[in-house]
């Protein structure tokens, strides 16, 4: 099919092209907005080839979903043999649904804790992580309970006139999850974030999650506000290094 061999060819180029400067592409990615600047040597490059372009808060974005979902794929932090630890073969999905027999983001996010637990100290290294570390290991973790549950998952989604982190889509239910790494300002300012997303879309509740260098312990927190559930979470990744 001409058309699909157009289109492949497409990305292959853009992938080439964004390997020029992968630390670049990977911050557009995975971290904070990154200002669009034309006249710096790596954006100029990656947006004279198609990669990205300016959005109008005036960051680096990129413009094509079916670019953006290869170039995600490609440049994703590698979680290889982590979905046996995600979920126990022994250990059915329903030990994680609600009444209605869907996934139950509470449930999850708790079990999701425990892996973090369990494997942190491997999986996030002892210096600080990339947000773009954590933001695909909870979307893996996600994904594996997702495809038992028949449930589909979404990331960096529009949603309220932004952009969801992710997004949980199950018979008529959605769920949304803001990830962020925890600084006492952005966790005030995603508070505020989420509650608009909530309200432009219609929603009732969501979940924000921040990956902690600094708190020893987890925290959650459930906070009513004018209507709206906000679930907060903590989740320190600052591990003990195991002994010998």
């Amino acid at each position: 099919d001409f058309t699909e061999y157009y289109i492949d060819k497409n990305i292959a180029n853009i992938i080439a092209k964004a390997k020029l400067y992968p630390k670049t592409v990977e911050e557009i990615l995975f971290e904070e907005p990154l200002p669009f600047k034309i006249t710096q040597e790596d954006i100029g490059v990656l947006y004279a080839n198609g990669v990205i372009d300016r959005d109008p808060e005036g960051n680096c974005y990129i413009p094509v979903p079916i670019y953006k979902k290869a170039l995600y794929h490609h440049f994703k932090p590698k979680t290889n043999g982590e979905r046996r630890h995600f979920k126990s073969p022994i250990e059915t999905y329903k030990k994680y649904v609600d009444e209605r027999g869907l996934l139950d983001v509470t449930k999850l996010l708790w079990r999701y804790i425990a892996y973090v637990k369990n494997r942190g100290n491997i999986i996030f290294s002892q210096r600080k992580a990339s947000e773009g570390v954590y933001h695909y290991n909870i979307d893996a973790f996600f994904s594996t309970y997702a495809e038992f549950a028949d449930a589909k998952r979404f990331v960096e989604t529009p949603v309220g006139g932004g952009r969801v982190d992710l997004l949980l889509l199950q018979a008529g239910k959605t769920d949304i999850i803001e990830i962020k790494r925890y600084d006492a300002d952005q966790y005030e300012k995603s508070q505020g974030q989420l509650k608009a997303y909530l309200e432009r879309s219609g929603l009732s509740e969501g979940h924000l999650v921040m990956f902690s260098e600094y708190h020893e312990a987890e925290s959650y927190e459930k906070v009513e506000t004018e209507g709206k559930t906000l679930h907060l979470w903590v989740i320190p990744v600052k591990r003990p290094v195991p002994s010998a």
